[in-house]
């Protein structure tokens, strides 16, 4: 790995996994850039507050001062409202919609391709995560829901509890974690307050709520890579093997400790040919699982800013040839293999 740039007064960046090296990103002088191959920017958009929401093919969304739009294709809801949650597969765009005129909260459908807004109505939970083309999931309480999209009917629900018996009280159960859907399963990860060691990984089928399996002590920020789903706790890597439901653990931990270095649990990736990159406080680095060596390793000198506490490595992300690390004094370091 070199490093090839360093960009200061970087709020927020994003890479698009549509196109070959663009990346883009928003600074403190609310100008929102787009990264080019060879490292020179364009300006998009000038002279307001605006926050990636993320790529859908080639339209960049924004939260532009609370009101969501696309560049493209302009603003796609009203102005005066707000959005506690967005979720995007495929298609469609889904949206909670928070009416501070009407004060009403409703739930709102958008198709990129007819360019139709829906408003399906009034829903109470938020949409967390697009299941499918016609179904999406919800968390309220201490149960999950699965909704269809056209109806907001409930197809099927589960209670924490029933999945992950509790060893104290129901109470002290909770999700956390990415929230995967992969081959027509889904996969989240529960956790008992104080009772860490009774953690597990729900698969679901989602056409029929049937639970697959369950695994218990595999638990963690569930990262997809090919038919592989990685977590990284303490000093432990474990893979699951969705296809077989075999569970792969390697310790890391002789390479950690000899490196004087620390992984965080999430903001990791995961390759298909092994390889681990990871981040923990200032540092990043390179794993090779096969192997069991560390391939590269780097630390950085971060500044204090005013809203900095900790000096830490607040993101990466692994893109085509280049490796993104993104700190907390809004510096984005750009290394090329």
């Amino acid at each position: 790995m070199r490093l090839i740039s360093k960009i200061k007064e970087v709020r927020q960046f994003l890479c698009n996994n549509t196109g070959a090296y663009n990346t883009l990103y928003i600074d403190t002088d609310k100008k929102l850039l787009n990264l080019n191959k060879d490292l020179t920017n364009t300006i998009i958009v000038k002279g307001f507050k605006c926050e990636i929401v993320q790529f859908w093919g080639n339209k960049l969304l924004v939260n532009e001062d609370y009101f969501f739009s696309s560049k493209k294709d302009g603003h796609l809801f009203n102005k005066n409202n707000i959005f506690s949650s967005l979720i995007i597969s495929d298609e469609k765009l889904l949206v909670r919609e928070i009416d501070f005129i009407r004060k009403t909260v409703n739930f709102g459908l958008f198709d990129f391709r007819t360019k139709a807004i829906i408003q399906l109505g009034i829903l109470d939970k938020n949409p967390r995560k697009m299941l499918s083309s016609s179904t999406f999931l919800t968390i309220s309480g201490k149960n999950l829901y699965c909704f269809s999209i056209d109806r907001l009917t409930q197809l099927w629900q589960h209670s924490f509890s029933s999945l992950l018996p509790p060893l104290q009280a129901s109470d002290n159960l909770f999700q956390n974690g990415n929230i995967v859907v992969h081959n027509g399963y889904l996969y989240f990860s529960l956790f008992e307050n104080n009772r860490h060691w009774n953690t597990a990984t729900v698969c679901i089928d989602i056409e029929t709520g049937k639970i697959e399996n369950i695994f218990k002590g595999f638990a963690g920020n569930l990262i997809l890579f090919g038919d592989k789903i990685g977590v990284v706790s303490n000093e432990t890597v474990q893979i699951l093997h969705t296809k077989t439901h075999k569970i792969e653990i390697i310790d890391v931990s002789p390479i950690l400790r000899s490196n004087k270095l620390q992984a965080s649990w999430n903001g990791n990736f995961f390759t298909e040919d092994g390889l681990i990159y990871f981040r923990g406080n200032n540092k990043v680095g390179i794993i090779d699982l096969n192997a069991h060596e560390l391939l590269w390793q780097n630390s950085f000198e971060i500044s204090d800013t005013e809203y900095n506490i900790n000096r830490q490595v607040m993101d990466i992300q692994l893109h085509n040839n280049r490796f993104y690390v993104h700190c907390s004094d809004n510096t984005l370091h750009i290394f090329e293999k």
